[in-house]
């Protein structure tokens, strides 16, 4: 009877679903990010996932966001794709990573080491102190050993944070300053499970738009490259977004994705855990406001004028897949 009762109930929101897309009002031009999230799905995929989901990541009044950083990470399918996919019919890849490459060996820090070994005189380790630009160069001071050494250069590329970057600029204009601090965007807490057993899961990647489950996303590495995992094994990384001053103690937080995981079928009562480990992040999604371009342009231009170039997705302060 329970089994029955959740299939109609199953039923009755894909037909919701469906009908609210067919029925949808288009919007040339939505003035927010939720406008958009109706005029393209409908009411029923709004109300049931892209609602709930999207203010679950970005802690953030989805009606204070603009939409510039739609454009090929949110896919937008035609009534007959959604009718298509209602019926188990997946005869399309949808979204910018329905295909992607992955290292085989040494798992996604293969990249980075690979240009490493390329490169010669590479300090790694230094946290960068201060920052004074003058006409001719630019010195940078930076803590190596436990002592502070001074480098001088002509250029340089920041991948740093623009809110921290600014911090470190000497003389920097106040308003600037000031800008940099009122610029949005989410932190993380990662929680990484080892399982002692294989195969929990033959996805790459799991969202999970309902509140009752602290994770917003898990993905599972053994299904990236068998050599990220051992033999016999199976590996969860589970994703929770948070605002600045808003996150758990860690292990509050191991406890609740646990917890999540039982409750979501994917780990049993009586799996045995090799590795509960939890990482934290304070920069993890830049949220594009409705001043975003505006705000970020103001910064840009001053740091060129300084020869500091921007790169990355807290540089650019764009949402960017790493491969950008």
């Amino acid at each position: 009877l329970i089994r029955r009762q959740r299939q109609m109930c199953i039923r009755d929101r894909v037909r919701e679903c469906l009908l609210g897309a067919i029925k949808r009002k288009e919007n040339s031009d939505p003035s927010n990010f939720e406008d958009w999230i109706i005029s393209t799905f409908g009411e029923g995929i709004a109300k049931y996932y892209m609602i709930p989901y999207n203010k679950k990541v970005w802690k953030y009044d989805l009606k204070e966001m603009s939409i510039d950083w739609i454009r090929g990470r949110v896919p937008a399918p035609s009534i007959e794709d959604m009718i298509d996919g209602a019926l188990g019919i997946c005869e399309k890849e949808f979204g910018g990573n329905a295909i992607f490459y992955y290292p085989k060996v040494g798992g996604i820090g293969a990249l980075p080491n690979a240009f490493y070994e390329r490169v010669s005189n590479v300090v790694t380790g230094c946290e960068v102190k201060e920052i004074v630009p003058d006409e001719d160069s630019i010195e940078v001071s930076f803590y190596q050993d436990g002592k502070i050494k001074k480098v001088c250069c002509k250029k340089i590329i920041s991948s740093i944070p623009l809110p921290k970057l600014f911090k470190m600029i000497k003389d920097v204009p106040e308003h600037l300053l000031k800008l940099s601090e009122k610029l949005v965007y989410t932190s993380m807490t990662c929680v990484n499970i080892g399982v002692r057993r294989e195969n929990i899961s033959d996805k790459h990647w799991l969202y999970f738009p309902e509140d009752k489950y602290v994770f917003n996303r898990i993905s599972f590495p053994m299904n990236f490259s068998p050599y990220t995992t051992p033999p016999g094994r199976s590996s969860i990384l589970t994703e929770t977004t948070h605002m600045r001053g808003k996150e758990e103690c860690l292990e509050d937080m191991k406890e609740r994705v646990l917890d999540g995981l039982i409750d979501a079928g994917i780990l049993r009562d009586e799996d045995e855990l090799e590795v509960v480990d939890a990482t934290r992040f304070e920069f993890a999604y830049v949220v594009y406001d409705r001043d975003h371009r505006r705000k970020v342009g103001e910064l840009h231009e001053y740091l060129l004028s300084k020869n500091i170039h921007p790169v990355g997705r807290f540089g650019l302060w764009e949402y960017l897949n790493m491969d950008k």
